[in-house]
């Protein structure tokens, strides 16, 4: 009988052992999720544009890195009902909404002439020059 009560101590031991393991794997793991989640979210450039001026009227929304990216076949397709719903954002748009971390590029007129809304640490909404407003075909964004 000492001999089983031995094996069943030591059975005892060793699966508190693999538990114990198994619960340091699994809080490190997730904890390591947990961290990368927000770290990854933050950093997808994030922007609205807008028909009107101060961020008003019907808007679109894009999101990840794009490099000179047309938007001739884009609408401003959110805000059913607001001024300039349905309409063509190319050469329409007169603001946009820039989340933190992004900047945005938007260009203008046949010169690759550029209006730039630099990085910042808060949502902000930019309206757009009077050069640009209402003469803008393309854009490029990142953070």
């Amino acid at each position: 009988m000492k001999l089983f009560s031995q094996r069943s101590a030591t059975n005892r031991r060793g699966r508190r052992r693999m538990i114990t393991a198994a619960a340091v794997v699994a809080g490190t793991i997730g904890v390591s999720l947990l961290s990368a989640g927000p770290a990854n979210a933050s950093e997808l450039p994030e922007f609205y544009i807008f028909y009107s001026q101060n961020c008003g009227g019907a808007f679109h929304f894009y999101s990840g890195a794009n490099s000179g990216e047309n938007w001739i076949n884009d609408t401003f397709n959110e805000g059913n009902g607001l001024a300039g719903y349905g309409q063509k954002i190319a050469y329409n748009a007169a603001s946009v909404k820039v989340w933190p971390g992004t900047w945005v590029e938007i260009d203008y007129d046949n010169a690759y002439q550029a209006f730039y809304v630099p990085p910042s640490s808060s949502i902000r909404c930019v309206n757009l020059s009077p050069a640009t407003r209402n003469d803008n075909y393309d854009w490029t964004d990142g953070s």
